[in-house]
């Protein structure tokens, strides 16, 4: 399972996720919203307890990891950029210029 596989799967989800959002009417966002909310938060705070038991009774291979990740891709992707649409523009622009700048850094120090 390469990184480069890992990443491409989340980009393409998160972009996804962000084109459903666009033409998800607002009713309907309203409406997901809280159960989204739920069953990440479920899924967080039960991550401990059902890790080791989905690990003995799920083998999980390669299709699967990249099915999951794109899952939560595609989550982050809808629910990320409905926050993006509610801020300032200036401000989300200037968070992803100080992403990028993060990234660029940290390329950087690892090459």
């Amino acid at each position: 399972m390469s990184a480069r596989t890992i990443l491409l799967i989340s980009l393409l989800g998160g972009a996804a996720g962000a084109l459903l959002l666009i033409f998800t009417p607002q009713h309907t966002f309203d409406r997901l919203v809280p159960w989204l909310l739920l069953a990440a938060t479920v899924l967080f705070a039960a991550g401990k307890k059902l890790t080791p038991l989905l690990r003995r009774h799920i083998h999980i291979g390669p299709a699967t990891l990249y099915s999951v990740q794109f899952v939560i891709a595609l989550y982050g992707g809808y629910t990320g950029a409905q926050v993006a649409r509610k801020m300032n523009p200036d401000h989300v622009r200037a968070v992803v210029i100080l992403i990028g700048i993060c990234m660029t850094i940290a390329f950087f120090q690892r090459a």
